[in-house]
């Protein structure tokens, strides 16, 4: 065997080796992808966990923001004060979904009924109140709030979301 058939057997065994990395890069890349999507998933229950505990373990709070969504008008000064701060917070959280969504780490079937109860929830004239106070949501969320619709019909849908009468 000659130098020139030792080059081309290395040649072709470097060539098979950058292959092989950029497959093993590839296939790498994937599988972080998709931890990322499944802790952005995991990040979307766990939030909404810690949300609805503050309503179950506080039926008063509970109360307060289920007679909150449908306006202000009946609280006094207080209680408008601490609906607002559910609901900036509510606003705020609500944003981290839309935002993971727009990077691609949610699935269509996660991202689906979140989009749902977000416009459920900004159909609500209380939670509309919120965002009046001057809520810093980025320039995104909130073209995607004025744009975005879906026909609740009637108080069907609010069934769903609203379990304290």
């Amino acid at each position: 065997m000659n130098w020139d058939a030792l080059g081309a057997i290395g040649e072709l065994v470097g060539g098979a080796a950058v292959v092989a990395s950029l497959l093993f890069v590839g296939i790498q890349v994937r599988q972080t992808g998709r931890t990322v999507r499944h802790a952005a998933q995991d990040y979307t229950n766990d939030a909404a966990v810690l949300f609805l505990r503050s309503m179950y373990e506080r039926p008063d709070v509970s109360r307060m923001f289920w007679n909150g969504l449908n306006g202000l008008e009946a609280f006094d000064e207080d209680e408008r004060q601490r609906f607002r701060h559910l609901a900036v917070a509510m606003w705020l959280h609500l944003e981290v979904y839309f935002n993971q969504w727009r990077r691609g780490e949610l699935d269509a079937d996660t991202w689906e009924p979140l989009r749902i109860r977000i416009l459920w929830y900004h159909s609500r004239q209380g939670m509309r109140e919120a965002l009046d106070v001057g809520l810093p949501l980025s320039g995104a969320f909130t073209r995607f709030l004025e744009t975005e619709s879906v026909d609740f019909d009637g108080d069907a849908y609010d069934t769903v979301f609203h379990p304290v009468s």
